[in-house]
């Protein structure tokens, strides 16, 4: 790991309450798009088992056995790839592609469609949640890192809380197709939320602040 030189002025903030934090006009948007990433994750991993069941189509490893693959291998070759790019721009193509896997997945008859669903979603959770933290770290002060990263994570949770009911009553009512493309226009409404808000944050960040993904 490289040794990063103290900033003393950093260390000589006070922390404010985690409420301002948690408002900070730069982590705001980056909290609306993880709760909308956290939602899908959640929702993806509690229910593929009962679709594949209830559809017979292709099979809970084969699906997770390449959403895992690819996640891994994008993060382990390619994880230098969202600092060349930018960290605002790659989480708009991340965010997509967990959006399009949802979307394949929402009208897959087939193993390969479900396969293509599952290298679709892991493409994009490889990069989302480390860009996501990556964008806590960096734009949370140095003396509230602890309180960003740990609110983070409260998203996170809250959306375990909440993403297997609401989910699983949409299924029960209107089915799995409904279900995941509902799931994919969250993931673009929070991506859109994130870029809404914001486009008048410079992004001088990205040169130099960036945490590397690893």
């Amino acid at each position: 790991l490289r040794d990063v030189s103290p900033n003393h002025s950093a260390q000589r903030e006070r922390a404010r309450h985690v409420l301002a934090t948690t408002v900070q006009r730069n982590l705001l948007p980056v909290w609306f798009a993880a709760l909308a990433f956290f939602i899908a994750v959640v929702a993806l991993f509690a229910f593929m088992k009962t679709f594949v069941i209830t559809t017979g189509t292709s099979s809970v490893g084969a699906f997770f056995g390449a959403y895992a693959i690819v996640a891994v291998a994008l993060r382990t070759v390619a994880g230098r790839l969202p600092e060349r790019l930018g960290i605002r721009r790659t989480l708009g193509v991340a965010m997509s592609c967990y959006a399009a896997g949802l979307g394949v997945l929402s009208i897959g008859n087939t193993s390969g469609q479900v396969l293509a669903a599952g290298l679709l979603c892991g493409a994009g959770h490889g990069y989302t949640f480390p860009v996501l933290l990556s964008l806590v770290v960096t734009r949370a002060r140095a003396a509230e890192r602890g309180a960003a990263t740990a609110f983070f994570a409260t998203v996170d949770w809250f959306a375990l809380l909440i993403a297997g009911p609401v989910v699983g009553l949409v299924i029960e009512r209107m089915g799995y197709r409904s279900a995941f493309v509902g799931l994919a226009l969250l993931l673009v409404g929070g991506m859109g939320f994130f870029y809404a808000l914001d486009r008048d944050f410079t992004t001088r960040e990205e040169s130099g602040r960036t945490v590397e993904i690893s």
